[in-house]
């Protein structure tokens, strides 16, 4: 999580898909590492980030983490609840 919301604007100016996706939330990264799911999620502007793991390779222990958490996390910040749109489509 520290390391996620250390991120400048100048090195967001250079990450791009795959390393970073956007969504009406905010940004981060979603993916699988060796059995377990991962998100890291920006959301308000940088004011707030979330980082999730799952383990496991089966989609039901992990699969779409992001697509739950985020809405979860953005529904407690009032920011809405609707699933993501992420860009890069």
């Amino acid at each position: 999580a520290e390391m996620v919301a250390a991120i400048t604007a100048q090195d967001r100016a250079i990450l791009a898909d795959p390393g970073i996706f956007t969504d009406q939330y905010g940004w981060g990264h979603t993916g699988t590492v060796d059995g377990a799911k991962a998100c890291a999620w920006q959301l308000e502007d940088g004011r707030t980030t979330v980082v999730a793991i799952v383990a496991g390779n089966r989609p039901s222990t992990g699969g779409r983490l992001c697509d739950l958490l985020v809405p979860a996390l953005a529904g407690d910040l009032g920011l809405g609840t609707e699933k993501p749109v992420r860009l890069p489509d």
